[in-house]
């Protein structure tokens, strides 16, 4: 079948995270009025957005997957400092730490 089905995943046993994200497609708004096309381009959205970020559904999805690529990265700069010297802003180099 070549059928597009757009709602909640049928097997329950999946994690919720996952029914969040395709279950909460057929409830998001695609059409603006006035109202809602002001408050998206108010000046303010940037701030609104940060506070919001982490009860998105974007968030909800990848957070775990951002969150252990951050971990990684941290680690190998840390290490890297550490062993093999860093170079700071202003472009002298400095001895490993260890």
């Amino acid at each position: 079948s070549t059928a597009l089905l757009m709602g909640p995943p049928a097997d329950p046993s999946l994690p919720m995270t996952e029914q969040y994200g395709e279950g909460s497609r057929k409830y998001r708004r695609t059409v603006y009025n006035h109202d809602l096309w002001v408050k998206h381009r108010s000046p303010d959205r940037f701030f609104s957005n940060l506070r919001t970020l982490v009860n998105s559904g974007i968030y909800k999805q990848v957070g775990k997957e951002v969150a252990a690529t951050v971990g990684v990265a941290s680690f190998v700069c840390l290490w890297n400092a550490l062993v093999g010297g860093y170079q700071g802003f202003d472009g002298t180099m400095h001895d490993p730490i260890i």
